[in-house]
């Protein structure tokens, strides 16, 4: 079929062969194509990727700072509509959902956490775990126990799961569910001992335990 690939004969069978034309347009559209993604990696992909690591520690600064929310706030929402898809947009994400909870604005916080599907292990329990303060501080304290009680539970290890599952315990005496608060403060006790020393753990695995539903 393509032994003559003069234009004059490609023209002429472009016209008088459906077949050909068919294959011609579909492997017209294929180079167009891959030009295209690779056109767009190149010059708008790289470039952009690169730019968003450079927001990074720019937005690091709004981590600790909750006394201009506001500006913080429409600075954040701007980097991430600006480099959203791109890794320096993680943190940002992570931390103007911080900067909702700061003013009280949890709706807009569980939404904006929602949507970041991080792949670091460390930074899908924290996202968990920010949700659990979220349902906390709105008094939907079934909602919290189960977003601590998971985040607990995900990647277990000594830093973040004492941390989640004393909230959770919290949360469980709260809800008069005593028995689930004691097992929490015990698994703290028996397993991440640094933790209980610290939070003085016996304390609460007494209270836990002592404490009856009237």
């Amino acid at each position: 079929m393509f032994e003559d690939f003069s234009f004059s004969s490609f023209k002429s069978k472009f016209k008088s062969d459906k077949k050909f034309r068919l294959i011609s347009i579909l492997s017209g559209s294929v180079v167009v194509l891959l030009l295209g993604v690779f056109v767009y990696y190149q010059f708008v992909y790289l470039p952009n990727e690169e730019a968003s690591k450079e927001i990074y520690f720019e937005t690091l600064n709004y981590a600790d700072s909750s006394s201009r929310t506001d500006k913080n706030i429409k600075t954040l929402e701007t980097k991430i509509e600006e480099f959203d898809g791109y890794t320096g947009a993680l943190p940002a994400e992570f931390i103007l959902a911080r900067q909702y909870m700061n003013k009280g604005q949890f709706d807009k916080a569980i939404t904006s956490l929602e949507k970041i599907e991080p792949e670091d292990t460390y930074l899908s329990v924290f996202k968990i775990g920010l949700l659990g303060d979220c349902y906390s501080e709105q008094g939907k304290l079934s909602e919290a126990f189960e977003q601590y009680t998971l985040a607990a539970n995900t990647n277990t290890n000594e830093f973040t799961t004492p941390i989640f599952l004393f909230k959770a315990g919290l949360i469980a005496e709260k809800l008069n569910q005593f028995e689930e608060a004691a097992n929490c403060y015990k698994k703290i006790k028996d397993n991440y001992k640094e933790f209980g020393q610290l939070k003085r753990i016996d304390y609460y695995v007494a209270r836990a335990s002592n404490t009856k539903v009237k």
